[in-house]
């Protein structure tokens, strides 16, 4: 009788969950994470020792947040989902992953390629070969923002070795352009300086 009591219970906490991610977070986003916290907390009880569960709900605040940044939807509330899915599993390279993104889109360049390089850094399964070539791409940008272009044409080489298919090749293109018009606008910035 326990055991179908528990079940029930769990049913009736992912039905709220889906609820709770259904719904857009109030003026107030931490009453919004808070209920998100409530029901975790109760998720926990039912199962105290099962830390697979935390894992299990991060990956769900990041799908959610991947959802909402690919629809260029909300990205205050993308970033708040990757952050609670991160604090749940900080090892999430896939999380990094679009949280990098949004770093990038806010020219936020060295908290994007600390993210990035986490991404490159992992041996995650969950990872595929486009997060690793366009963590490489998008750290480029960053590197090339922050006047790196040497940097950043060295991250779009390993990319471009990375790309055995060659699926990415006009992604890796088009950034190493980006690159490379904004070195020849620095070079001559240098140039007419001395006249």
């Amino acid at each position: 009788m326990e055991e179908m009591e528990k079940k029930q219970d769990m049913e009736r906490l992912r039905e709220e969950l889906n609820h709770w991610l259904a719904e857009e977070e109030s003026d107030d986003d931490w009453k919004w994470l808070e209920r998100r916290e409530d029901i975790c907390l109760r998720f926990s009880q039912l199962e105290p020792k099962n830390r697979k569960f935390k894992i299990w709900f991060a990956q769900i605040l990041r799908d959610y947040g991947r959802d909402i940044k690919l629809k260029k939807e909300n990205y205050r509330k993308a970033r708040k989902l990757f952050e609670e899915a991160l604090r749940l599993d900080p090892e999430d390279a896939v999380c990094r992953y679009h949280l990098g993104h949004l770093e990038l889109y806010d020219g936020r360049w060295h908290k994007a390629i600390r993210q990035f390089q986490l991404v490159l850094q992992s041996t995650s399964k969950n990872l595929e070969p486009y997060h690793y070539i366009r963590a490489l791409c998008s750290s480029a940008i960053a590197y090339n923002q922050l006047g790196g272009p040497e940097k950043a044409l060295r991250l779009l080489d390993e990319a471009k070795e990375r790309d055995s298919e060659r699926l990415y090749r006009t992604e890796i293109d088009n950034v190493r352009l980006q690159v490379n018009v904004g070195k020849k606008r620095m070079w001559r910035k240098r140039m007419f300086h001395f006249y």
